[in-house]
């Protein structure tokens, strides 16, 4: 008589094979005769898998068989080998030891759990021992579902990085938003153009645009007094004023241009706005000049505003439009709106428009009624004009 799995010898009357381990059953005996070449079609496969290092699908197997026969000795012993094979000993030996309680007169099985063993003692005596954290084997935490320490580790790491980037993004978004509602907001700066919304600041009157451009809406501020005598500020106190509601980017160009304007040009910026969505830049500027002379004005006051916008063109590389509305003494001792101009990035920044009257680099241009009263009507600029 032969064993049906290893086709060894079988001696009279035993009940397990002395080779293999294998139980001896007659044809049609035994509670799982049904399923026997079933699970003896899987274990043949599952060893297979083991033979090719395909460790995964080789346990699989095996944990298929123990799942229709929970006494299947083959199918513990099996497990051993494939652990045993992957270097796994702790593992590979538990699951001998189960094979030996269903069988305790297998050989093979006893002679694999002592090899096990000696193996375990060679590699432990050549490095410390380290503490185990308890809890079931790989093996049986598959067979009840449990998530092994190891993985449950990697995934609180997982969890514990995520959770500190979201708090870092929550950070960066409310710093943001706090940076966007201390930005001033200009008056009027909704369906009006750059000249309106700066002038609005002050309170001056905005009177029609003479150019090709829209029209401006007049706006004026009744209740605002301005001083009697204008007296203006020194260069120290330029530089130690601080203005509240502005951005660093925009206190930074604000510093930048008067300093380039530097005392001797008569003029001042006092106050740079940005709106990053159309890309512009509105400034808001007053020219100390005592002459009060149209001619002198009318030349003086488009180039320091286009040497103003250069500046901050030259400074910043984002911003492609840009808006001045300029204020000087028009005869009154007050400063009150003068020229106010809007220019493009390629108009002001142009070679071609270097040797050009400087209200030329300006798309469109508004000049004060009391410095329009000539004999000849402003040049205006073309529809073209510092457009490349």
């Amino acid at each position: 008589m032969t064993c049906t799995t290893c086709k060894g010898e079988l001696e009279e009357r035993s009940k397990f094979c002395s080779r293999c381990g294998a139980p001896v059953a007659g044809p049609g005996t035994g509670p799982f005769a049904p399923q026997r070449r079933q699970i003896e079609a899987m274990l043949a496969e599952a060893n297979l898998l083991r033979m090719r290092a395909q460790w995964v699908d080789a346990e699989s197997r095996c944990i298929d068989v123990i799942h229709l026969d929970a006494n299947n000795v083959h199918s513990h012993s099996l497990l051993g080998d494939i652990y045993r094979d992957q270097g796994k000993l702790e593992e590979a030996g538990q699951w001998y030891q189960m094979a030996l309680d269903l069988n305790p007169d297998s050989p093979a099985d006893r002679a694999k759990l002592a090899h096990v063993e000696r193996e375990r003692e060679k590699r432990d005596a050549h490095r410390a021992v380290v503490p185990s954290a308890g809890g079931p084997v790989l093996g049986t935490q598959k067979l009840m579902g449990i998530i092994s320490p190891h993985l449950a580790l990697r995934s609180l790491t997982v969890v514990a990085v995520v959770f500190g980037l979201l708090v870092v993004a929550l950070v960066l978004a409310s710093r943001r938003n706090l940076e966007g509602a201390g930005k001033a907001r200009l008056p009027g700066s909704g369906a009006t153009s750059g000249l309106a919304s700066n002038a609005a600041i002050y309170g001056s009157p905005v009177p029609t645009v003479v150019s090709k451009g829209p029209i401006l809406a007049s706006r004026s501020n009744a209740g605002r007094t301005e001083p009697a005598t204008q007296v203006r500020p020194s260069a120290e106190r330029l530089q130690s004023q601080k203005l509240t509601g502005y951005t660093g980017q925009e206190t930074t160009l604000r510093n930048l241009v008067n300093r380039q304007l530097g005392v001797e040009s008569d003029a001042s910026v006092d106050a740079v706005t940005i709106d990053t969505h159309t890309q512009q830049v509105n400034l808001v500027m007053t020219y100390f000049g005592r002459d009060p002379a149209t001619d002198s004005l009318r030349q003086e006051l488009p180039q320091i505003a286009l040497k103003a916008l250069q500046s901050i063109f030259s400074a910043d590389q984002t911003l492609l439009h840009a808006s001045v509305n300029m204020r000087a003494n028009l005869g009154s001792g007050l400063p009150e709106p003068a020229f106010g101009g809007d220019a493009e990035r390629s108009g002001a920044m142009s070679p071609q428009n270097a040797n050009a009257p400087p209200v030329s680099c300006f798309v469109y241009s508004w000049w004060a009624p009391a410095l329009t009263d000539s004999s000849s009507a402003p040049e205006m600029p073309s529809t073209n004009s510092g457009i490349n």
